[in-house]
């Protein structure tokens, strides 16, 4: 490779960056929001504060509330009352209150899981579609083989009165 071709386009990447600099400064985007000055060198630990501040903000308005984990809590104990019995169905004054001290929980460690966040909303979203269809696909399956036994014993049944109609 050629030292000075090298040596060019390390120079042209420069000013290309030199550029993208002076057009955020011209749109005020590279400026002190207090100051109103361009912002040069490392950010102070108020900038780092109020970044901070600002992420944890939206991680919290990117939380499900609590409608979203009484839906969740339903789904559950409806799924649980299928297999153990009407019993655990939740009351709606139940899935209210469970749902809001989920969610109490869930803003107290939301802050936690930060970069994991997208990864929680989508369990929090996939978990009830999924099992719902699973129910749905368990149900369909036994009612396929209550079917099947139902036309076996009516088959059964035929077959034994034909046989003592012959005999």
């Amino acid at each position: 490779m050629d030292p000075k071709k090298g040596e060019k386009e390390n120079q042209k990447g420069k000013m290309e960056n030199l550029d993208n600099v002076k057009e955020d400064l011209a749109s005020g985007k590279g400026k002190d929001k207090k100051t109103k000055k361009p912002k040069i060198g490392r950010p102070t630990n108020e900038d780092l504060e109020a970044r901070k501040k600002e992420e944890e903000q939206a991680l919290l308005e990117s939380m499900p509330d609590s409608e979203s984990f009484e839906d969740l809590l339903d789904f559950l104990f409806n799924f649980i009352a299928e297999r153990l019995g009407p019993h655990w169905k939740l009351k709606p004054e139940e899935k209210r209150k469970g749902g809001v001290l989920v969610s109490n929980v869930a803003a107290k460690y939301f802050p936690l899981i930060g970069e994991y966040s997208a990864e929680v909303a989508l369990l929090m979203w996939a978990a009830p579609v999924l099992l719902v269809r699973y129910q749905i696909t368990a149900a369909l399956s036994q009612l396929d083989e209550d079917v099947k036994k139902e036309a076996e014993g009516k088959g059964g049944k035929k077959k034994e009165e034909t046989s003592a109609k012959n005999g």
